[in-house]
């Protein structure tokens, strides 16, 4: 028997701490729910737990992204719905302009209609916005860009793949054909495909539509259609070039004949056969003049003048706008030999080999996912009267009403896959919505698993810890007083 050390009280001592420590803790658990309040709890449970409490947060935020975006997309979408019934509206106008039985003064009512219908489709796709963002402008349209000013990439397919190519677009008449370019181009520049790679079929299988616009002040503009396979279609704006440049053949009186002389011309003038007497051209001591006649005020209005560029060259302008550039032998240094003579100007086909660069972007990223790159892309087409085909719409006559029918018919077709493509956005972040629910209770469930007290057996626990504590104080005191049966010896 020692007094020194009660080893008694030292053992009851250490198991009343344990228990004491173990009925802490679960008095924690218990009041605040959690059986993970520290790492040291269980180090990897509570790791797991921490990132999924985090993606529960994230998918909240997700979720808000996700119904935000869908009120733009019904906010645009009820934008092109009035789009949409004025477009209808004009073509229910252009069948009745078809009809022979109206007067000039009837049909000029149907146009001032018209005309008031397009700058409302103008008004609404400039000012339709949600957040201060401009919706059907075409800021959220994917990017396109070419190497020609006078080529627009309008919009593309999302079937249509991003990345850079080199395609020959090639006009002739009021017909446009894609070529692929050179191969010395793909040699010369890596990363950049050809024709047969954008549209996944060989060029001489696209479907291409052409819609022209004609403005007041005499320019055109074309709206070009590409599709090919696998859903790929390319949209561009090709405005009309300022001049062209062609070939021509100069027959002269005798019957010998130049070829392929390059002249320049815009516009304005028609190419074709003409004979130098009909045009009064004629070189008098190195002065270059053009008559006065019927053909030349055909060609080139009331008004003529000619300039001598001093590099060959000689350039006649008329008061409609027409330029005409020839090499100045075609006026005929033998008044003889010049006499008589006939020139043919052929509009060569106009060949572009245009870089195309499609981006993939600019279109509205919606964040759907707690991860970088979750993202639902919704492109958002510009809904302008130009883009449509619309711009050159003229019901004055029977004739323009009916082409109206053809201009209004493709603008129709074109708001309608719109206004699908935004619909089709809809029903995809409806179900990314669903989908969002269904996950964050998933996630909410595994958290609870992991981390949550079960309140039963944790009461379990404590009631059993509380008794053994309690035990562990009686015990505590007995021991303590086991030292004093050493006095007993001692009398």
């Amino acid at each position: 028997m020692k007094i020194n050390s009660n080893i008694t009280a030292y053992l009851t001592n250490n198991a009343y701490m344990q228990n004491e420590m173990r009925l802490s803790n679960s008095t924690g658990r218990l009041s605040s729910g959690y059986k993970l309040n520290t790492a040291g709890d269980d180090p990897a449970n509570f790791a797991i737990a921490a990132k999924l409490r985090s993606m529960i947060k994230g998918l909240d935020k997700v979720k808000t992204n996700t119904t935000t975006g869908m009120s733009v997309l019904e906010t645009a979408e009820s934008a092109i719905m009035e789009t949409q019934e004025m477009v209808q509206r004009m073509n229910e106008l252009a069948i009745k302009g078809a009809n022979g039985t109206l007067s000039s003064a009837d049909r000029q009512l149907i146009q001032d209609e018209v005309e008031q219908l397009m700058k409302e489709i103008d008004r609404i796709a400039e000012t339709t916005e949600f957040n201060g963002m401009k919706l059907l402008n075409g800021t959220f349209n994917d990017r396109g860009y070419t190497s020609d000013p006078s080529v627009t990439v309008m919009d593309y397919s999302e079937k249509t793949a991003s990345g850079k190519y080199y395609i020959d677009l090639q006009k002739s008449g009021d017909t446009y054909v894609i070529k692929d370019a050179p191969q010395t181009k793909i040699d010369d520049n890596p990363g950049y495909k050809n024709a047969r790679d954008l549209f996944a079929v060989d060029p001489t299988k696209l479907t291409i539509s052409t819609e022209t616009v004609n403005y007041d002040d005499g320019t055109s503009v074309d709206f070009v259609s590409i599709k090919g396979l696998r859903g790929t279609e390319l949209r561009l704006k090709a405005e009309e070039p300022k001049e062209y440049n062609g070939t021509s053949t100069l027959i002269l009186a005798d019957g010998s004949k130049l070829y392929n002389e390059s002249v320049t011309y815009n516009s304005k003038f028609n190419a074709g056969s003409y004979n130098f007497s009909d045009l009064g051209l004629s070189n008098s001591g190195g002065t270059y003049t053009i008559g006065n006649t019927s053909l030349t005020n055909e060609l080139f209005g009331s008004h003529v003048e000619t300039k001598d560029n001093g590099d060959g060259t000689v350039t006649i302008s008329g008061s409609n706008g027409a330029t005409l550039t020839l090499p100045n032998k075609f006026f005929g240094v033998d008044s003889e030999m010049a006499f008589g003579a006939t020139i043919t100007i052929n509009e060569a086909a106009t060949t572009k080999t245009l870089e195309l660069d499609l981006t993939g972007l600019g279109s509205m990223r919606l964040q759907v996912g707690t991860e970088q790159g979750e993202v639902i892309s919704a492109s958002i087409p510009r809904m302008t009267t130009d883009v449509m085909g619309l711009a050159g719409v003229d019901m004055r006559t029977k004739g323009g009403s009916q082409k109206a029918i053809d201009q209004v018919g493709n603008a129709l077709e074109y708001v309608n896959r719109a206004r699908s493509r935004l619909g089709a956005y809809e029903n995809r972040l409806e179900k990314t919505d669903e989908f969002l629910d269904a996950y964050n209770e998933s996630v909410t469930t595994s958290v609870s698993r992991i981390q949550d007290t079960d309140m039963a057996e944790e009461m379990t626990e404590f009631t059993s810890m509380q008794v053994l504590s309690q035990a562990g104080i009686s015990m505590l005191a007995q021991a303590n007083e086991a030292p004093q049966q050493a006095l007993q010896l001692l009398q």
